[in-house]
């Protein structure tokens, strides 16, 4: 939606988006990348506030930058510059502090909130100092977060014109079917009170924002009913044709299947599974040399 400015004219809004995963392609956030850069042809400026903890995550955000786009990040040198170089100290002083980052952790047992927050707090902590230097520079009229894990960060906002919650997954949901595919009780019971957690979470922020992006129908189906949100747009994953069009100069094989994916993720182990124990034999009954690459 277009700002107004003090003389009465249109002009397009400033974006802030949050995002703890730094969007590199190709490579980890590959979509959010594509989502990213395409945007910033559409609005005034465009700010991403981040977390860099690689080199090859540095060598990307230069291309960040050179799409426009105004990166405050947090670098795990930052982190290395701040610390403080310690002596050893005596035996009795680190127990004292093992005995309290124990106490620490069972204070974290009682937290009401799902557990993947405690980490995000600690992200938060760090990248802090470059989120403040971005509302310091900046009046921005949207703010974008990417994930619900940090969507509690938008509690330590001034209050924006708008806000935009986008929802890669559904947490509640994802941790609901892990719990119906654990193999023991004790993880079926914590995933599914981490699902129970997640669903009053969501339900919070997605009711706050003005408005909710999923990558599905089927979310955005499921979220309009459980959590009843002012507006949903469903927002299909990207993908550069240019990129992956087939190159003249490479063969291709015959009868090769291949499934591509972060296999640090559930519903994809869960996918690549399936086929190979389901479908791959079904496949080989008609074409017996077929492959399956992951």
């Amino acid at each position: 939606m277009p700002a107004i400015d003090r003389i009465g004219h249109k002009r397009e809004p400033s974006v802030l988006i949050m995002n703890v995963d730094l969007p590199q392609f190709p490579g980890r956030a590959g979509h959010e990348f594509l989502n990213t850069t395409c945007l910033r042809p559409l609005v005034e400026r465009l700010g991403l506030v981040s977390l860099i903890h690689t080199s090859e995550q540095l060598a990307h955000s230069r291309k960040l930058e050179e799409a426009g786009i105004d990166l405050y990040a947090w670098t795990l040198s930052d982190w290395s510059d701040q610390r403080p170089d310690r002596p050893p100290t005596a035996l009795s002083r680190r127990i004292l502090r093992r005995g309290l980052r124990e106490l620490l952790s069972f204070l974290g047992s009682l937290d009401l909130r799902p557990r993947d927050l405690r980490i995000q707090d600690y992200q938060f902590r760090n990248v802090a100092p470059a989120l403040l230097q971005a509302l310091g520079e900046q009046q921005w009229q949207v703010a974008v977060v990417i994930q619900s894990s940090i969507a509690q960060w938008l509690d330590y906002l001034p209050r924006l014109p708008a806000t935009v919650l986008v929802l890669h997954d559904v947490r509640s949901l994802l941790y609901q079917r892990r719990a119906r595919a654990a193999a023991s009780f004790g993880r079926r019971l914590r995933y599914w009170l981490e699902a129970r957690r997640y669903r009053r979470y969501e339900r919070k922020y997605c009711q706050q924002v003005e408005l909710v992006v999923t990558v599905s129908d089927d979310d955005a189906v499921w979220v309009r009913s459980q959590y009843r949100p002012k507006q949903v747009l469903t927002l299909e994953l990207p993908v550069d044709s240019d990129y992956f069009s087939p190159s003249a100069n490479e063969s291709q094989v015959a009868n090769r299947i291949v499934f591509t994916g972060s296999m640090d993720h559930p519903p994809n182990i869960d996918a690549a599974c399936f086929f190979a124990q389901d479908v791959l034999p079904r496949i080989r009954e008609q074409v017996g040399g077929a492959e399956f690459w992951i």
